[in-house]
């Protein structure tokens, strides 16, 4: 999946009709696929808790809740997401709230802390059937020119070829066959 942008519902909140998207209708797909092959991956590339009413709920009025994407995600059991320029629209706080209710990974191996190191995990490797798959997340380094300052302090955002250059090598080495 991508740029779910907090689609939870098949319901566009801007016409109050129902909608031919959502990550609950997605739902129905990823099961089907999931029986068909149980090893298959499910991953997400960002742009996720934000974009919707419901996403704007859990960021401004209900910070406590658990955040129904997060919720969702969870229970179809996702491997890895990767984070999208829009998970830092709220800022910080909000979005490493909604890292802390996932069940898997949040990776992005180009946006780092002020000094250079890793602010989020870079990759994850997974078993499938004995083949050992690297998933690296990227995130687009145009972020700052997008975001307000305060919401990506004490982050900077590499070049993302630059990075793959430096940690597929090391995926590999780590055992990944792809």
């Amino acid at each position: 999946t991508t740029d779910l942008h907090s689609n939870l519902l098949a319901f566009d909140y801007y016409t109050s009709k129902t909608a031919e998207w959502g990550l609950a209708k997605v739902a129905t797909l990823i099961r089907r696929e999931r029986a068909a092959d149980p090893n298959a991956l499910l991953v997400d590339s960002g742009d996720t808790i934000q974009g919707t009413p419901l996403g704007y709920y859990y960021a401004a009025i209900d910070k406590n809740a658990p955040h129904p994407m997060a919720v969702t995600m969870n229970a179809l059991k996702y491997d890895a997401a990767a984070l999208g320029n829009h998970e830092f629209n709220y800022g910080q706080e909000t979005l490493n709230r909604w890292i802390g209710q996932l069940n898997f990974p949040v990776l992005s191996a180009n946006i780092r802390k002020a000094d250079g190191s890793e602010a989020y995990r870079p990759y994850v490797i997974k078993d499938v059937s004995g083949v050992k798959v690297g998933i690296l997340g990227m995130t687009t380094p145009a972020i700052p020119n997008w975001e307000k300052p305060e919401n990506i302090a004490g982050l900077r955002f590499d070049n993302p070829v630059e990075i793959a250059k430096r940690y597929v090598p090391q995926i590999r080495a780590e055992g990944a066959d792809i």
